[in-house]
């Protein structure tokens, strides 16, 4: 017998395997800028194969190929199928004046003096109405701070500043009540603010300005969208750009432009890519797995030069307020906490407080909207009163308001 001899056509139809998925993929990927498409002309392309080619390996490789392309496309058709109606995003509208002016530093900042009006509708219902009383010094006002006391600092974005509530129900506000009203607080809160944000004004020295005297405490609030916000994985909102941009060195981490930039930086065919995997379903599923490695990692890095600046300028620990409904596969309550504490600052689990308190998570968070309810706020700061400054708090007295942890 002779050995079999090796055409030119076996070789070919190997070669046309990959060249045609490849032609598939930057196919659906430049002209439909789909990556649903990309894997169905990839598909097709090797389902010709496997019809065409007459050797039995390639014929073989194509059909395999197939399956792993139409499969993810399977599941895609699932995902889709089954996925929650999208809900209608409510506009906030506010009067007289916007909330926020833009700031070249940290992107945007708020809009005071002014006492604005923030109205949130849904339809015929309205989720929220409340009135923001912003002072010249471009914080909200607590009212019952005390203006010749130790200083507390409450930092970082919606959560602190008190969205959708009036000034009386603020978690700052609350505290300050909590503490026998013995303490100059201030709300440094800014909605839509990150880590990154924070650690900027510490770094220009705005946070500073607002102490007078000793520093008591520093509290931050931190949930899990703030992950993607010090990141740069909310850049398709365009104000997300303006906001400054950190990248991890060797020593920490160090400020390197804007979140636009970092989009600015990719090449056109990670654009492109980036693109096409826009309202992909599987792609949805997935991307929190892939990016909360080096999210948590670049949040770590920020929370640790924030917990050093506040020790090193204040002499206090930086104590985090973690709010979190965690991933359905767990990835971030157990990680995030322990990238929290690695980073040298003190940790709050805001959910362990709402079960100790029994207060329901449907009665923490307003409805539609997703920020703290005054319920929330009052347990808070009772739990932080009594934790962190005890010899501060009132004599318990029976009230209106029964929301406040008892005694």
């Amino acid at each position: 017998m002779h050995p079999p001899r090796w055409g030119l056509r076996p070789l070919v139809e190997w070669l046309s395997l990959p060249a045609g998925e490849s032609l598939g993929v930057v196919a659906g990927i430049a002209l439909a800028q789909s990556a649903f498409a990309a894997a169905g002309l990839a598909a097709a392309a090797a389902l010709a194969v496997a019809t065409l080619a007459r050797a039995r390996g390639v014929r073989n490789a194509a059909v395999a190929a197939v399956a792993c392309l139409v499969s993810p496309m399977a599941l895609e058709g699932a995902l889709r199928l089954t996925r929650a109606p999208p809900v209608a995003y409510a506009i906030t509208h506010f009067e007289p004046v916007g909330l926020f002016v833009p700031d070249g530093d940290f992107g945007w900042r708020l809009n005071g003096p002014a006492i604005i009006r923030a109205v949130r509708p849904s339809g015929r219902r309205m989720i929220y109405e409340a009135s923001y009383s912003l002072g010249g010094d471009g914080v909200r006002i607590t009212p019952s701070s005390r203006s010749d006391g130790d200083t507390v600092l409450f930092l970082r974005d919606s959560f602190t500043f008190g969205e959708g509530i009036g000034d009386a129900d603020t978690l700052p506000e609350r505290y300050a009540i909590a503490t026998g009203r013995r303490f100059r607080i201030v709300n440094l809160g800014v909605p839509a603010y990150g880590p990154n944000q924070v650690l900027a004004q510490l770094e220009a020295g705005v946070i500073d300005r607002h102490v007078r005297g000793r520093v008591r405490q520093v509290f931050l609030w931190f949930n899990d969208d703030h992950l993607a916000r010090a990141s740069g994985d909310k850049e398709k909102e365009w104000w997300w750009g303006r906001a400054p941009r950190y990248s991890l060195t060797d020593g920490g981490v160090r400020r390197v432009g804007t979140i636009a930039d970092a989009a600015a930086d990719r090449g056109a065919t990670e654009r492109a890519i980036a693109e096409s995997l826009q309202g992909v379903e599987l792609a949805g599923v997935l991307r929190p797995i892939v990016r909360s490695f080096p999210q948590i990692d670049l949040v770590e890095a920020l929370l640790g030069r924030i917990a050093a600046i506040v020790r090193e300028r204040h002499g206090v620990e930086l104590v985090v307020l973690y709010w979190t409904e965690d991933h359905p596969m767990g990835l971030y309550r157990p990680r995030v906490a322990k990238a929290i504490e690695r980073a040298g600052a003190r940790l709050v689990l805001v959910p362990d407080l709402l079960a100790a308190a029994g207060l329901k998570p449907g009665e923490a968070m307003i409805p539609d909207d997703g920020h703290p309810t005054p319920r929330l706020n009052a347990v808070l700061a009772a739990a932080l009163a009594a934790r962190y400054a005890p010899e501060a708090r009132p004599a318990p007295t029976l009230g209106a308001d029964r929301s406040v942890v008892k005694e």
